[in-house]
């Protein structure tokens, strides 16, 4: 189980520090070398340094097998040949001999006689090889034209319910006797069925696929896992509660949830709740969310009494077959960060058995009890107008699904015997019971980035344009005129820069060419462009109608619900998240000097 180590090297404020124990779920004891003292600090203040220089490289030998392995019979006559040689090279009579072998190889000397015999050094151990006496085994005795009939009558015959031997057994009587040939026994016929075709397929054919699923696919209990983070599962759902604009509260639409699950301690890694529908970016931030400490989102949410430390990498993650689990951003991220991805076969939830119960836990022991609760059984529901009795906010229902998830943390789970909290102090306690914390990630920021979706373009002397949106950066000058295309990753909830990946896997940050245009989210760029409404004419258009948009909702009473959805989307983009957390982050580390064009522009006071 990876976790940090003892005197391993932490960042702190800009100084290496040794790593020295952990002192609660969210802080550390460290050694500040250059100081020559202890502190105590919160885990998410410690950045990691990368192992890849004090641990060396294992270098695996290459075992090398012969492709083709000597069979048992092979082994059997070979050790004979060796041992009669050895005894004929003894000299002595053939009585001598035969008695030396029979003693050497445990025989009877009327079979050493033979073997003797047999005895050629010319051909070999290849000349003592044993052959059994009888019909082969897989030997067929009946003719070919009958095992003809017999194939034939299986393939017409064995299909739908009412398939057995017997009716197959039928046929072939009826096709044997008109063709005047003997009629082989209805076991026989049940040897062929059985022999020609597995069970399971056997069984699809009569009753159907999921018959056979159900019957012959093997459905483990359980994972057979060792420690945390070796294993997640994640997927998408939508609650069963439909939650009000901030401005209007009004019935707004029912909100989605990504939700992530450690399977070892069965704790809530990280999730991602939005009222838009599941993409790239639902991925990206949960899985932002599940690695990070989460001390300054849980700032961001203003619940001082939510407890939440836990974080860190997966090994491995299962999934379902969603698009965005099978996007090239999504799959080439996990392999650059060593994370194995699981899809499940198709139509078999029972493969994400842990993620599955606990969408059924909050929809079911939670949610239904809010006002607006949907209910997913119609009898429950009875009369009861969710719209009408709809009253939270969506960051009402954050902070609320924040607290719920806390509870589910200190609740005994049935299959630990314990609160998944406890699992979870319990895995990172050692025997001497010293509390540790699992490894940080390197670089956040990078992590972050190479989640999120992405699209392909070239760069020309004006930069490059996406969705009809210029960007330009001076770290574009050397890459212009080059005709090779970049990958540029992008957040949807945030337009207002991207970064593009140059050839060596770094992003260079480049923001809107006018730097004075306002931040805007996909959503909002893909309505003013849906069919049946005249296109925007240029950059300007396009952020004019988006701006007219906003103040149609903030207006206007009888604004459509997809309207409000859309514009209520942006405001809640323009929050304290885990994409901003970061960008803002990263602006930190920019060199001094020269310009930020991501931040507003502050008129100078004009003069007296």
């Amino acid at each position: 189980m990876e976790k940090i180590i003892s005197r391993e090297k932490v960042l702190y404020q800009g100084r290496i520090c040794e790593y020295a124990r952990s002192v609660s779920t969210d802080k550390v004891q460290i050694y500040d070398i250059a100081n020559r003292a202890y502190v105590v600090v919160e885990i998410a203040d410690l950045q990691s340094i990368s192992r890849a220089s004090i641990i060396p490289e294992i270098n695996k030998k290459e075992i090398d097998r012969d492709e083709a392995e000597l069979s048992a019979e092979m082994d059997e006559a070979k050790r004979r040949f060796d041992v009669i040689r050895q005894c004929i090279a003894e000299e002595g009579s053939l009585k001598e001999i035969v008695t030396r072998v029979s003693r050497r190889l445990g025989l009877s000397k009327p079979h050493c006689y033979r073997l003797v015999g047999d005895y050629d050094v010319n051909a070999g151990p290849g000349s003592l090889m044993r052959y059994r006496r009888g019909q082969k085994k897989g030997a067929c005795r009946l003719s070919p034209v009958i095992e003809s009939i017999i194939h034939d009558c299986i393939k017409t015959e064995w299909k739908g319910p009412g398939a057995d031997r017997k009716k197959v057994h039928e046929k072939v009587e009826g096709m044997c006797q008109a063709a005047n040939l003997p009629v082989p026994c209805i076991n026989t016929v049940g040897k062929r069925i059985n022999s020609g075709k597995t069970a399971k397929e056997l069984t699809r054919l009569k009753s159907g696929k999921k018959a056979a699923a159900d019957k012959y696919d093997a459905r483990p209990k359980q994972l057979k896992l060792k420690e945390p983070l070796e294993y997640w599962q994640m997927d998408h759902t939508v609650i069963d509660c439909i939650i009000v604009d901030e401005q209007s509260r009004k019935a707004l639409c029912r909100p989605w949830v990504t939700l992530i699950i450690d399977v070892y301690t069965r704790v809530v890694m990280g999730y991602y709740l939005s009222i838009h529908a599941p993409s790239s970016l639902s991925v990206a931030m949960a899985i932002m969310h599940a690695v990070m400490p989460k001390r300054d989102w849980l700032k961001s949410l203003g619940a001082d009494d939510i407890a939440y430390p836990y974080y860190g990498k997966a090994k491995a993650i299962g999934l379902d077959n969603a698009k965005e689990f099978k996007a090239r951003c999504f799959r080439y991220a996990s392999d650059k960060h060593d994370i194995r991805l699981r899809w499940r076969r198709v139509r078999t939830p029972h493969w994400g058995g842990h993620i599955e119960r606990l969408n059924g836990t909050f929809q079911m022991g939670y949610v239904k009890y809010l006002p607006g609760a949907t209910l997913s059984n119609v009898v429950l529901r009875g009369d009861y107008d969710s719209e009408k009795e709809a009253a939270m906010t969506f960051s009402e229902f954050n902070v609320w699904f924040a607290r719920s998830i806390n509870i589910y943390h200190l609740q005994e789970h049935r299959m630990l015997g314990m609160s998944p909290h406890e699992k979870w102090l319990e895995s990172y306690t050692d025997s001497a019971g010293v509390l540790c914390h699992p490894p940080l990630l390197t670089d956040a920021f990078e992590f972050f980035v190479d989640f999120l979706p992405e699209q392909t373009r070239t760069i020309s002397p004006s930069g490059l344009v996406l969705n009809k949106i210029w960007y330009w950066s001076d770290d574009f000058k050397p890459l212009v005129g080059s005709k090779k295309k970049f990958v540029v990753k992008y957040n949807p909830l945030s337009l207002r820069q991207v970064w593009v990946r140059d050839g060596e896997g770094r992003y260079m940050q480049a923001p809107y060419s006018d730097v004075g245009l306002p931040d805007i989210t996909l959503q909002e760029l893909k309505l003013i462009r849906e069919k049946g409404k005249p296109a925007p004419k240029n950059e300007a258009e396009i952020f004019e109608k988006i701006l007219a948009n906003r103040e149609l909702v903030n207006s206007a009473v009888n604004a459509t619900k997809r309207l409000r959805k859309v514009v209520e989307t942006s405001k809640l983009s323009t929050g304290i998240d885990i994409a901003q957390m970061l960008d803002e982050e990263k602006q930190t580390q920019r060199p001094k000097g020269g310009l930020d064009y991501t931040q507003p522009i502050i008129p100078y006071e004009p003069e007296e």
